[in-house]
């Protein structure tokens, strides 16, 4: 778990340092939108801000308004098409086809399309100039060939942010991606959603620079991407802590167990456990869980300096401040580190609990099946998310 806690916390940092470098080198520009200064973080947020209220208040029937619009538009597009199909056929005629049919059918596309027209203009349009509050008088060509074009972007951006959501969720930004011009679906799967390509008006018909200017896009991004970076290690250092004070405090509770059992007094919790699952066999039973707790201590001591590897590592690389390594730890490290390589610890552990178990008359321990034995010890000494935290950590 350290392993992968250390790893989680390198690629943030690398992260954030990555986007900061963007950041501080667009810091260095001239911003065109602001004469006479440089961009600056607060422009950056200021222009986030702006577009997180422009996507606010375009309510739902907005929306609906638009879409209805840009379909509208495309099935105009689509009879167009198909008319001049039928007009191609009647131009150049294949061998056996029916001239009379396809000029009544090319005829009645016309009419079609003539009707589309007429209520396209009583439509109105969310594409129109009127739509950004100029007096520009309406132009029926502009707006059609705005809503075509604001319905694919739109669908193309949809499909894009799902393919950067499965492939690459923080994917480097490529500076010298090519702008406006045709692109293969390869090219595209791979195109950063920061590109020039979603940033020229038309996808939100905004004409602020966060909609218009691929820097400020960039820019945007960068912060965003810094401060995503920020909160993931700020996570990250309290999975740690938390980690490492688990590690202490179960090493503390195998501990007691086993004291409780060789030197006493057993307390309630532990004696309540032990008649409930054994009866009057309390010696023989003391022998059981003490050698289970035992093992367990020994099985987590050597976990808890598999990670104090790591966790020192981390703190020289300054991934981690030195701050977050909770009280105790180091202290139990040096312990563990100095008596790592004595082997009499079992061998004591038998000769405490060898009179504990001559003087035992009641029972020899046979009945006592392993299953039970470490249930005692998990209802005495692991409530039930400590213990799932612990399998979890050691798996």
């Amino acid at each position: 778990m350290a392993l992968v806690l250390k790893q989680k916390t390198a690629h943030a940092i690398k992260n954030r340092k990555y986007f900061q470098n963007v950041l501080d080198g667009l810091l260095a520009r001239s911003n065109p939108h602001n004469p006479g200064n440089n961009f600056t973080e607060n422009f950056f947020r200021e222009q986030w801000q702006g577009q997180r209220t422009y996507e606010l208040e375009q309510s739902n029937n907005s929306r609906a308004e638009k879409e209805k619009c840009a379909e509208f538009y495309e099935r105009g597009e689509a009879l167009r098409l198909l008319a001049d199909s039928f007009l191609s056929q009647l131009t150049n005629p294949t061998p056996g086809s029916n001239q009379d049919q396809v000029l009544e059918t090319y005829e009645k596309l016309q009419s079609l399309q003539k009707e589309q027209d007429v209520e396209a203009e009583k439509l109105g349009s969310f594409f129109s100039a009127s739509y950004f509050n100029t007096i520009t008088p309406r132009n029926p060509d502009l707006e059609r060939r705005l809503a075509l074009l604001w319905s694919a972007k739109t669908a193309l951006f949809k499909a894009a942010v799902e393919l950067q959501g499965e492939m690459q969720p923080l994917r480097d930004y490529q500076l010298d991606l090519p702008e406006n011009q045709p692109i293969t679906y390869e090219q595209f799967s791979k195109l950063a959603l920061d590109d020039p390509f979603w940033n020229d008006g038309y996808l939100c018909l905004a004409k602020e620079p966060w909609a218009t200017d691929s820097v400020v896009r960039t820019g945007i991004h960068a912060i965003m991407a810094i401060d995503r970076a920020k909160e993931e290690i700020g996570q990250l250092h309290i999975e740690i802590r938390r980690a490492l004070s688990w590690g202490v405090f179960h090493r503390e509770q195998l501990k007691s167990c086993i004291d409780q059992c060789i030197f006493g007094p057993i307390g309630p919790n532990l004696a309540d456990a032990i008649k409930a699952r054994f009866g009057s066999a309390v010696n023989s039973a003391k022998v059981l869980i003490s050698g289970e707790a035992d093992a367990a201590l020994t099985k987590h001591e050597q976990l808890l300096l598999s990670w104090h590897d790591t966790i020192e590592g981390m703190v020289a690389l300054h991934l981690i401040p030195p701050e977050i390594i909770p009280p105790g730890w180091r202290a139990l490290m040096e312990f563990l580190s100095l008596s790592s390589n004595q082997n009499d610890a079992p061998v004591n552990l038998d000769l405490l609990l060898e009179d504990e178990v001559l003087r035992d008359q009641d029972s020899d321990g046979e009945s006592v099946g392993v299953d039970d034995l470490g249930e005692v010890f998990a209802e005495n000494n692991q409530p039930g998310e400590r213990l799932q935290e612990q399998d979890l950590v050691e798996s």
